[in-house]
């Protein structure tokens, strides 16, 4: 999914595993500490594709992940 913000055509791979997804961010952040921050127009469209389910998310230069449940757009 483009993930813009590190560099204008970022990207991110979401996996949908059923009851959970992950999200392998690569540089979307820096670190897990700054996942939602400042906030992204694309964090809606995470939200929407996991509906309400846990969810992990990777970073490429962080070894902290993040994860709970990612809040519905508002």
């Amino acid at each position: 999914m483009p993930t813009p913000g590190h560099t204008e055509g970022h990207q991110s791979l979401f996996l949908d595993h059923g009851d959970r997804v992950t999200v392998l961010a690569g540089q979307a952040y820096d670190f897990a500490a700054e996942f939602g921050l400042p906030y992204l127009p694309w964090l809606d469209r995470l939200a929407e594709l996991a509906a309400g389910r846990p969810a992990r998310v990777l970073f490429a230069h962080d070894r902290d992940l993040w994860e709970g449940v990612l809040p519905l757009p508002r």
